[in-house]
């Protein structure tokens, strides 16, 4: 299983140096005009956030050197990745397993292997991973979650909130249940932000992307509204329908091609060994598995950033580059011991909290 997993970053990692072969050009839109305004080349239309992330490539010499920022960031990513999976042993890895994480390796190349804003999100997945009990732990998290609101993304102020809330959640419940009662509640809340303060629907964002890219070869993958009700009720569905199609993306299996049906296989799959993993975790243990501290910061991230994708996202192919650098949290928490051969051991006590942790 070890070479399978160092095969697939050498792969990985020759993929990169050549270029991203036999990628569609929209996988180069972005980096192309990061690359473009790093070099400071003029009449490129820009925002904030193109701009700082070109500008600190600049500042760091990597405006000319696009494979050194690409290897630069796909190793940060496998270091994430491996940092992640430090309690694993990749020999005891059921071979569907190591299918999963050699996949999220490719995907770790693809998607940060050259110039890109994701790349500013592992910072946030490296806090995350940090196996500390101390509560002021998600105070620095919190802190570099709205830095990256303020410098690259704006949305992620609501991923921050909703980060707080399944916190906050986990302490008490499953995380399944953590789940529906935060996507329900959050979902529901924002909807009558958006239409009763900003006057407008919860999907109108991403409708307005959309509708810009009408028979766009390049928008295949945009996400439809299941109705067309609008108002509180409609975005509050639409919103809903679409955070269940990131789990089981029945839409792209409509399209019948092959490409989006390794996309439905892969995402079905993680989620569902995700899933599997935290409720064993669960049941098995004194108030179930999410009373980890670092298990609980890690689901939390990603429920909340799953539930704000499914307002903004305009299509299933941004989902997975906006979820790339996510994807250790994911492969942390799937590569549960108890996808390995049990050993018995005494639980060790906190002394704190007086029970076994």
């Amino acid at each position: 299983m070890h070479l399978l997993l160092i095969l697939a970053v050498g792969f990985s990692v020759v993929y990169i140096l050549a270029g991203h072969p036999f990628l569609p050009p929209k996988y180069s839109y972005d980096e192309e005009k990061i690359a473009a305004l790093a070099r400071e080349e003029p009449g490129i239309p820009t925002d904030k956030s193109f701009q700082i992330v070109a500008d600190i490539y600049r500042v760091t010499g990597l405006a000319d050197l696009p494979l050194l920022a690409g290897i630069i960031g796909f190793v940060a990513f496998c270091a994430i990745l491996l940092f992640a999976m430090r309690a694993r042993t990749a020999a005891r890895l059921s071979l569907v397993t190591v299918g999963i994480v050699a996949a999220v390796i490719f995907l770790g190349a693809v998607y940060l292997g050259h110039y890109a804003k994701e790349f500013f999100i592992l910072p946030i997945c490296a806090l995350v991973t940090m196996r500390t009990r101390r509560w002021p732990w998600d105070v620095v998290i919190l802190i570099f979650i709205i830095l990256y609101a303020v410098f690259f993304r704006s949305y992620w102020f609501i991923v921050g909130g909703f980060y707080v809330m399944f916190r906050l959640l986990l302490l008490k419940y499953s995380p399944l249940k953590s789940m529906i009662i935060g996507s329900i509640a959050g979902l529901a809340f924002l909807s009558a932000v958006f239409v009763f303060y900003m006057g407008l629907d919860l999907d109108h964002y991403r409708m307005v992307v959309n509708d810009s890219r009408v028979d766009n070869v390049d928008a295949q993958s945009a996400i439809q509204p299941l109705t067309s009700m609008g108002g509180f009720v409609g975005g509050f569905i639409n919103a809903l329908a679409v955070l269940a199609s990131f789990v089981v993306p029945i839409p792209l299996v409509a399209k019948g091609q092959f490409f989006y049906l390794l996309i439905v296989v892969f995402l079905m799959a993680l989620w569902v060994r995700l899933f599997t993993a935290l409720q064993k975790s669960w049941k098995t243990s004194v108030r179930g598995g999410a009373e980890d501290p670092w298990v609980q910061r890690c689901v939390a991230l990603l429920f909340a950033f799953t539930v704000v994708q499914s307002i903004f996202e305009p299509d299933y192919g941004s989902y997975i580059r906006h979820l790339s650098p996510l994807l250790p949290l994911m492969l942390s928490i799937v590569l549960q011991p108890s996808d390995q051969p049990k050993v018995a051991e005494e639980a060790p006590v906190d002394p704190m909290l007086n029970r076994t942790i």
